[in-house]
């Protein structure tokens, strides 16, 4: 007799939880698809302009390619993210801005993924981890693709 007190306040507590789930915003996930720890994938290039990650945090909307075998090259819209590293480093979207802010001799800045950041120069190797990804082209306004230029955020 108890255990049937106690299911159907788990049971709601569940359709709560995928409310919750179904109902939340998507930009404050990162898809697991991505190719990049900071960014956002979207279906459309609308989708990516309209959201969050594009209108109030600055990112670009960038195009990735997806060759995943069942995708026959499907496009997906990307809102890339320069902010931290996994060290909680600061991310640059662009070499020039990340050395106006890295200057001084002991400091460097390195491509990351699709970001740049500072480094020790006396750091005598960067992982292997570190890789450059760079995008090529990015998305303006009107969903055409334009030459990738950010300016320094």
């Amino acid at each position: 007799m108890f255990q049937s007190y106690t299911v159907v306040p788990v049971f709601v507590l569940a359709i709560l939880f995928n409310f919750i789930y179904v109902f939340s915003d998507d930009d404050n996930l990162s898809s697991t698809n991505s190719t990049s720890p900071n960014s956002i994938n979207f279906t459309s290039c609308n989708e990516c302009l309209q959201s969050k990650c594009h209108k109030e945090w600055g990112g670009p909307c960038i195009p990735i390619n997806d060759t995943t075998p069942n995708s026959q090259n499907s496009s997906i819209f990307q809102c890339l993210m320069c902010e931290e590293d996994d060290e909680g480093n600061a991310m640059y979207y662009n070499k020039e801005y990340c050395e106006s802010l890295c200057h001084n001799k002991a400091h460097g800045c390195h491509c990351n993924g699709q970001c740049f950041t500072c480094f020790e120069v006396s750091v005598p190797n960067l992982t292997s981890s570190d890789s450059c990804n760079l995008p090529t082209q990015m998305f303006d306004d009107k969903c055409t693709l334009t030459n990738y230029h950010m300016v320094g955020l």
